[in-house]
């Protein structure tokens, strides 16, 4: 049989790529799944590629569970700690442990390359290729009994773990492998992430000087502390913590569940000889920072007294995370940027938080409109908005606005969404539409312009969204409870970053 799967495709998805002795095993096990799932080419849009990368991920999967080297085992955990259950979108196993085969964990794997592969699809959950996972779950179980323990492997993982555990530079080496590398959290879509954002970089102001390199590195470190990755929308470091807790590294597991992260902000301080300098940015936050992490020499931070960059504290030390740009701010101009923060209040202002609010409109969480005129009307009696504010603002023109009140934002309560009313089945809304809600409204899932993650989850848990949770996309085979959850994953998988 002549190999289509490399064992080097097997090494670069383990933390060191690095030559294990049981290769030759699994090399030969994913090449001979691909050409038993190849019978399943052109059934329900499968392909030669997806064939292939799933019987990779299969493969890989079987190597983990064989050895309990802790990816999937992460995984199950972080699933039952937010839904109850141990695997998304797939709830039959009567009998579920996570270092054995699972008919559920194949099918998952399954969706998941699918919709890797494919985000603009949806995919029917009890009918898509249900052959091939027959199939592909027969061979995984078959193998395990035979499969040999990869020691190597498992030592590569908690090397890693270990390895963050050494120093800020030393955990983020480790976290490449989790962006790039774990087969539960790589793929195509952090990969596509990644490409959009190098490419949406301004090309003037702070970074227009960039090489493309540093343009690389910089949304590469970024990634690591700042975005949502993998099909459960966390942090790479949460999802290395995960991994931590579950193989048993509870001091690095610690550390990790430590670390605070600033976003890229613009600092202030006092050119002096001080180390550490005292650092404050636009929103008040003041932190101390050695010289030495700083990256400057002297003559550049005495010549400068600002400076632009992302900080993560970790082992009791704020570090930079990326690419520090300095600055020299001129007398007031440092006030003049913290006025232009959303968060920025006036003297003698106060946030109206989302209490002060219901207590105004009578309690409700959710206020439906026919149109742009009514609502603004409503905001008019009801909030004391200015009519002609409303008309600048960005709500001015909505169609079908719905308002909701979030009382888990601070900053920002209020959330108008437009033309999403059909979707809601709710008593007090008049708007409801059953085709549309039944045709469309599995949109609200994955597009955050139209709803807010926090509104999504408050019309999910309050069970506002039944045309949704009977979408084909969720077997129709679980229950209630279940696919409730399941609609929250799917929104976590499909929002990823944006979640």
């Amino acid at each position: 049989m002549k190999g289509i799967i490399t064992a080097k495709e097997l090494r670069m998805a383990r933390p060191f790529d690095t030559v294990c002795a049981t290769d030759t095993y699994y090399t030969q096990f994913a090449n001979r799944l691909n050409n038993k799932l190849l019978g399943f080419v052109d059934k329900n849009g499968a392909n030669k590629t997806f064939i292939h990368r799933l019987a990779l991920r299969l493969t890989l999967y079987l190597e983990d569970i064989v050895a309990d080297m802790g990816a999937w085992h992460s995984f199950s955990d972080l699933c039952m700690k937010l839904y109850g259950h141990p695997v998304p979108m797939y709830h039959s196993d009567e009998e579920y442990y996570p270092d054995e085969p699972s008919h559920d964990a194949v099918r998952y794997l399954i969706w998941h390359e699918a919709s890797d592969m494919a985000p603009d699809q949806l995919f029917e959950a009890d009918t898509f290729l249900t052959d091939l996972a027959e199939e592909a779950f027969a061979m995984v179980d078959d193998a395990f009994d035979e499969a040999p323990i990869n020691d190597e492997g498992k030592k590569q993982i908690d090397s890693i773990i270990e390895h963050a555990g050494e120093g800020f530079n030393e955990l983020r080496e480790s976290l490449n492998w989790i962006i790039f590398g774990c087969y539960i959290t790589a793929g195509e879509r952090v990969n596509e992430m990644i490409r959009t954002e190098i490419s949406s970089l301004p090309e003037k102001g702070l970074l227009e000087s960039m090489t493309s390199s540093m343009k690389e590195y910089f949304v590469i470190s970024s990634t690591k502390f700042f975005n949502n990755i993998g099909p459960l929308a966390l942090k790479p470091y949460e999802w290395l913590g995960q991994l931590a807790t579950t193989t048993g590294h509870d001091n690095i597991a610690a550390m990790i569940s430590e670390i605070e992260t600033i976003n890229p902000d613009t600092y202030k301080y006092t050119p002096t000889d001080d180390n550490p300098l005292t650092l404050e940015n636009l929103h008040g936050k003041v932190i101390k920072v050695s010289r030495e992490e700083l990256n400057m020499d002297d003559r550049i931070i005495m010549s400068h007294n600002g400076l632009v960059a992302p900080f993560v504290f970790y082992k009791g030390e704020w570090r930079l995370n990326g690419v520090l740009m300095p600055l020299q701010l001129s007398d007031g101009q440092f006030e003049d940027l913290k006025k232009d923060q959303p968060d920025y209040l006036e003297p003698g202002q106060k946030i109206m938080t989302a209490e002060m609010i219901l207590e105004e409109i009578g309690g409700h969480r959710l206020v439906y409109f026919k149109d742009a005129e009514e609502m603004t009307d409503y905001l008019h009696e009801k909030l004391n908005y200015s009519k002609d504010e409303i008309k600048g603002s960005s709500i001015a023109d909505m169609e079908m606005p719905c308002m909701f009140i979030d009382t888990d934002d601070n900053n920002d309560p209020q959330f108008f969404a437009q033309n999403i009313e059909e979707y809601i089945k709710a008593p007090d809304n008049p708007y409801y539409n059953v085709d549309d809600a039944m045709e469309n409204g599995i949109s609200l899932l994955w597009e955050p312009m139209s709803a807010s993650t926090n509104m999504v989850n408050y019309l999910i848990n309050n069970e506002l969204l039944p045309d949704i949770e009977n979408h084909f996309v969720f077997s129709q085979k679980c229950t209630h409870k279940q696919r409730l959850a399941d609609m929250n994953f799917f929104m976590r998988f499909s929002r990823m970053d944006r979640y």
